[in-house]
């Protein structure tokens, strides 16, 4: 774990007990998934959200707190979100990224036990030419702000969306070219409290944004996400908790769930 002399001297002003309740509330995987910039950067970003809700109304406790930065290893922008877990929290940021033009390379998700959720996403522009990073970015924290201070979860405008880009992508599309059959795969853990799905299929706008709205329908909450896309193939996988934290996963929530997978994949890719 990080000593206290290492966040002593990259973030002053934070109080030792407000470090030490940080890092106790994390979970034990947290640490071996995060370098010292990320620890020291969620450090920061939580305690600008606590003050933010000290000095805030009802509605300003609702608004995230957004860091973006360029990634060092690829030509990709890392967006971290941090504010107070809820129902649905990731379908509604995969929502976001997709209105403001971004596709997502992976994502996790990590929630401190008092529900404060840190989320990062890897994210490049789905349509380089006709993208402005300062415009897409304000395009996702109007939406996200609006998504978390609504109890909607569904977005029909999105959604036909999506199956308009979708449309024209099939239209465009070799007709003689073979059809990929989407395969789904879950896997429950031996403690019964999260699971992990792998999907293989073909790539479609806003794929992810479709399985987290599944997840999302079957009481699920998704706590991390690695896509890669090759050739126009997806291989994504999800790893998910039930959004009770006491129930255990049972194996015919997990087929239920399989199966409404798959048939969003077959209705994408037909």
């Amino acid at each position: 774990m990080i000593s206290d002399q290492s966040l002593e001297k990259l973030i002053p002003g934070i109080s030792d007990c407000e470090k030490e309740a940080h890092l106790n509330l994390l979970p034990d995987s947290y640490f071996a998934e995060n370098d010292v910039g990320d620890i020291v950067l969620h450090l920061q970003m939580v305690h600008d959200l606590l003050n933010r809700i000290s000095d805030a109304d009802s509605f300003g406790t609702l608004i995230p707190i957004i860091n973006w930065r360029e990634d060092e290893k690829s030509p990709f922008t890392i967006a971290t979100i941090v504010t107070w877990d809820r129902a649905g929290l990731f379908h509604k940021l995969t929502a976001s990224f997709f209105y403001a033009g971004y596709s997502i390379k992976s994502a996790s998700a990590i929630s401190r036990e008092d529900n404060i959720a840190i989320d990062t996403f890897l994210v490049s522009p789905r349509d380089q030419e006709n993208f402005s990073e300062y415009y897409a970015r304000q395009i996702f924290e109007e939406r996200l702000s609006k998504k978390l201070a609504s109890t909607d979860f569904g977005d029909s405008k999105l959604d036909e969306f999506i199956e308009t880009l979708e449309s024209g992508e099939k239209e465009s599309s070799d007709p003689d070219a073979p059809q990929l059959s989407p395969k789904v795969e879950v896997y429950d853990e031996i403690s019964k409290r999260r699971a992990i799905i792998n999907t293989h299929s073909a790539d479609a706008p806003g794929l992810l944004y479709r399985l987290a709205q599944v997840v999302h329908s079957h009481e699920f909450d998704i706590t991390s996400a690695h896509i890669h896309t090759e050739r126009g193939i997806a291989f994504d996988e999800l790893r998910i908790k039930s959004r009770d934290p006491r129930a255990r996963i049972d194996r015919d929530q997990l087929t239920n769930l399989k199966c409404s997978l798959l048939a969003a994949l077959e209705r994408i890719n037909h």
